[in-house]
């Protein structure tokens, strides 16, 4: 009965539940526009944050990617180095 009510324009308030999630309240015909103006603007500017926030970790993860992959050619290195003066020390007689 309450969904044939919105289908012929009548008013169907209270026909959105608060148990139905974020998109139910979101779209409430209550809402003025102003305060979904508002609202729109808030998730933009989390959108933002959360962008922000990633390129951050990203450039951090680039760096400490770089970092590894540095130490683990050093170290290599210094294995290899040993293990030419390990055998070059040993001389057979």
């Amino acid at each position: 009965m309450k969904r044939s009510a919105r289908r012929q324009g009548k008013s169907c308030k209270g026909w959105y539940s608060s148990g139905r999630g974020f998109l139910a309240r979101f779209y409430l015909p209550e809402r003025s526009k102003l305060t979904r103006h508002r609202h729109a603007k808030a998730l933009q500017d989390s959108l933002i944050l959360l962008f922000n926030r990633i390129e951050a970790v990203k450039e951090e993860h680039d760096k400490l990617d770089n970092n590894n992959k540095f130490l683990q050619k050093y170290i290599g290195d210094l294995m290899t180095t040993s293990k030419i003066t390990a055998s070059g020390g040993k001389s057979k007689k």
